[in-house]
Order: structure tokens, then sequence, then C-alpha cells
């Protein structure tokens, strides 16, 4: 797992005070090219990551209108930004900007996810789909779904458009050619009350559930469309959250991105650092199952963590999260295999036995570069699910690399970590690539 950094705000004014959960890229070359929109509340702002590496808001509540939980959106269509909100939908063109561009039909909250398809811009809105042209004209009601339908996912699939909405009984998925004003097919997943979240990877098409009601199981479900149905896949103990199909599932390297936060009644994987983050479905080969792994942390501790969306932008991952006082936009670079700086926390390690007491006698690892005071590798640890790491060894010399770092401490699990650290000019940091853990169980 890497662990995700708090990632730079140009000044105090800039702070963001709401959970991200919109991200999109826009080249504007005075703004900058990778945006974010905060939701939830009456005073949601539009960031804009500048090519010196801050987030800057760049409009506040005064040009933006109230976006609710789970809904709003951003989308760049035709030239612009497009910022959705409960009620309309503003455009910037990169000199104006035009807050009452458009006017849903219906302004209730829900998600107001965009794509691009066919030379126009599509935006979910309750049960309508909105148009935007290349012109650009907004039309409200390109479509109209059922009167007790909700619109919670859109994604393009080849020559037609993926409708994800419910009825808060069952869900429903509709195709869509973009033109007519009816849809031509849909399919119906009996078991899901709440829509899906859609993914495309590899050409297949996927649809990630979790109900949020007490009669459901706390489990997230992925589907995968065989042509004419839905097969249930996989199903993966991690929550998600609500609004999860808000921003919350994306693709990248072959695998299906899902958010999730830290608190789960019923799965628990137990109290540490590292259930909040991104988690990962995807295999190493084609022929290889399916694996899910938490890809990417955020935050620490015991703190309860909530994830809003996640952005995917080459090898740059953003996250939005808050653990209820504070509001971040978080990042990490998975680009190349070095880093500068970096950390990597293990999940619990149990040897099998979560309930026994053992002795964890030490460590050792297998470091590929040079250690020196300015290129250095810091050890911690935790025992039985403990609030905070606790610093076990900074090794800054070559000499300690493969030599046996003691932990002599008893508990039912262990967790490690390693922080990888640069200062001065240095460009490259060093390698870890393997760790050997020593144990033996109490009597």
């Amino acid at each position: 797992m890497l662990r995700m950094n708090a990632d730079t705000e140009a000044a105090a004014t800039n702070d963001v005070t709401d959970l991200v959960h919109h991200f999109e890229r826009y080249v504007d070359s005075t703004n900058g090219n990778e945006w974010a929109l905060s939701t939830g509340g009456a005073s949601p702002r539009l960031y804009a990551k500048t090519s010196g590496g801050t987030w800057t808001m760049r409009r506040s509540s005064a040009d933006i209108n109230a976006i609710g939980a789970g809904s709003g959106g951003l989308l760049a269509h035709a030239g612009s930004l497009f910022v959705s909100q409960d009620g309309r939908v503003s455009r910037w063109d990169g000199a104006t900007w035009t807050a009452a561009f458009g006017t849903f039909t219906l302004s209730t909250a829900s998600p107001r996810k965009g794509v691009n398809f066919a030379g126009n811009g599509f935006i979910i809105n309750n049960r309508y789909v909105s148009k935007i042209d290349s012109t650009p004209t907004f039309t409200a009601a390109a479509l109209t779904l059922p009167v007790d339908v909700t619109l919670r996912d859109a994604i393009v699939l080849g020559d037609r458009i993926i409708l994800s909405g419910d009825n808060g009984v069952r869900s429903y998925l509709y195709i869509w050619d973009g033109t007519s004003t009816t849809w031509e097919s849909s399919y119906v997943l009996e078991d899901e009350d709440e829509a899906p979240a859609l993914a495309i990877q590899a050409g297949r098409l996927f649809a990630v559930a979790h109900s949020t009601t007490a009669l459901r199981p706390a489990m997230t479900k992925v589907y995968i469309f065989n042509g004419s149905s839905f097969d249930l896949f996989q199903r993966l103990p991690i929550d998600p959250g609500a609004n999860f199909q808000t921003g919350g599932i994306k693709t990248a390297w072959g695998g299906i991105l899902i958010k999730a936060n830290f608190q789960s009644s019923a799965i628990d994987y137990g109290v540490q650092a590292g259930t909040a983050g991104v988690w990962m479905l995807n295999r190493n080969n084609i022929s290889d199952p399916f694996q899910l792994t938490l890809a990417f942390i955020v935050g620490g501790g015991v703190t309860t963590t909530s994830i809003g969306g996640i952005g995917v932008f080459g090898s740059r991952i953003y996250v939005g999260s808050t653990n209820s006082t504070t509001f971040e936009i978080n990042s990490t670079d998975t680009d190349g295999d070095e880093s500068v700086s970096g950390i990597w926390e293990s999940l619990p390690i149990d040897a099998g036995d979560d309930v026994s007491e053992k002795i964890w006698h030490g460590i050792e690892l297998e470091i590929e570069g040079t250690l020196s005071a300015t290129r250095t590798v810091l050890v911690k640890y935790k025992l039985n699910n403990a609030a905070a790491f606790t610093n076990l060894k900074t090794m800054t010399a070559n000499s300690a690399i493969g030599q046996f770092i003691p932990i002599n401490r008893k508990g039912r699990l262990l967790e490690v970590g390693f922080e990888l650290g640069v200062a001065g000019t240095i460009a490259t940091s060093v390698r870890i690539h393997a760790a050997r853990i020593y144990f033996s169980r109490t009597t």
C-alpha cells in the first residue's frame, strides 16, 4: 500500500472546506489543467491545480449554487468546463464565467455525472439526461426516464451510453443511442435497491453496487455484463459509503479503483491505518483470478475517514477525503519504480492466527540503493491496532542493509511501515524489495 499525502493548497483562503467528489482535466494555461469540485453543502468551491503544483480556489459559493451530498459534477466539453450544481450548469470557457448557462428540469440533489459522446456532452439529472452540443447549447431533457427512477451514473460503451438508475427498490441499466427520445433496452438488478456505479475495463462493462439500507448485506458487489444480463462477479468486504457513485469508482492500470471509508459495522478489517483509501480489483495476468488490494491509504491511526471522489490523470491519483474535522485533496504519483519520497504500510499481520499472542522478534529489509544521511529509510511498527505507529529505526548507512532490527514486543497483530526520505538535491531514493519478519508463538 502507498500512503497518499495531503496535496498543496496555495494559501489559507484556498482551503478545501467540504468533501471533494469530482475531478476533471480541462486545459487552462492560466488557471491550471486539473480541476476539483467540493460538494455537500451551501458553500461549494471549484479548485484548479497550477503548473507550480498547488490547488487554488477559482470559484466560490458567490458563483456556484448549492451542491447537495452526492450531487454535482464536472465535464470538459467543447473547449469549456461545465460545473453542474443541483439546479443549474455553469460554464467556464477560459475567459468568461457564465453562472446560469443551463437550468436542470429538477433541482433535487443527485449525481450529475457527465460524459462526452458523439460530439455532444450529456449530464444526468434525476430521471432526465441533459445535452450540451458543440455550439454549445443546453437542452434540459434530451431523454426522460420513468417518473420513479433516479439516475446515479452514466458511461460510454462503444456506440451507446449506459445509464444506471434505481427507484429505491431495484436498479435499472438503460441502453441509449444518444439521439432517440427513448432508450432502446434496459436490464434489471433485482437485488440492488441503489443503482450501481459503472466501469469499463478491457471492453467489458462492470457494475459496482453497495446498498446503504439495513436490509441488505454490508458487502460491495461487482457484476459483469455477459451480453444479455449481469452476472455476480465478486463480493468485496469494503464499505464505499453513501453516494459512492459520485466519483468513487474509476479505472486504471487494467483494474477498477473503488473508494472505501474507514468504518464498517458489519465487516472489520481491523482498526488500522489503511482501511480508508482506494482499493483496486485487478490481476497480474489475464489467466489469473482478480484480487482485491488496498492500493492507496488515506489518513492514519483510528480516526474515522470518509472518502469523496477519485481522480486519475496519467500516473497521478487524487482523492478527496475528510476526517469530519478537516478536508483534503490527497495525491500520489505512481510513475516509475523510484520515488524521491514515499510511505508504505502493511495491513495487520497475524501469522495465520489473530487471537494468540506472539513475540515479534524483529525485521530485516532487502534494499537496493545507497543509504546516507540524506537518503534514509524509516522503519516503524504498530501492535494490536494501536492508534499510531512507533518509530523503530532510521536507516542512514549501507551498513544497516540486511541487518536484523529488533522489535521484541508481544502482541496479537503487527503492522509495519516504511518511509523513504530524501533531502537536498538527490533526485532518486532507495528501493525496498522485501521484508522478513521474525516471530514466535507464546505458550
